[in-house]
């Protein structure tokens, strides 16, 4: 699992070469804050056993900002790294449950949430 979560960690640093003019350039520390999120996250997950944390999709968000985006057989989570601010910015839809806010990342709360969407 923690492999499979850094595997797509290292594709994801071709974000930080990307060039377009479909959107801005996301800056490193954009990109750490959302790298820093999902292997907390990841070990989180390990070390809890509630859940094994499935592989998201790492892309641009606009404005330079990084999404993190799981599409799994039960709902979907999306959570938006900006890059002018702390916080982060998420939604998640498992059917009946849903959730959607701004938070700072940091919090064991918003990370136990976030699994339980998973």
């Amino acid at each position: 699992m923690i492999q499979d979560i850094e595997s797509v960690i290292e594709k994801s640093k071709r974000l930080l070469m990307d060039v377009s003019e479909d959107y801005k350039p996301i800056e490193q520390e954009t990109w750490n804050r959302a790298i820093l999120f999902l292997r907390s996250l990841a070990v989180r997950s390990q070390k809890d056993r509630t859940v094994v944390l499935p592989v998201p999709h790492i892309g641009p968000g606009g404005d330079g900002s990084i999404d993190l985006y799981w599409n799994v057989d039960n709902g979907t989570l999306l959570i938006n790294f900006p890059s002018d601010s702390n916080l982060c910015t998420f939604y998640g839809d498992r059917g009946v449950t849903k959730l959607k806010g701004t938070m700072e990342v940091t919090g064991d709360t918003f990370k136990s949430a976030i699994l339980e969407l998973l």
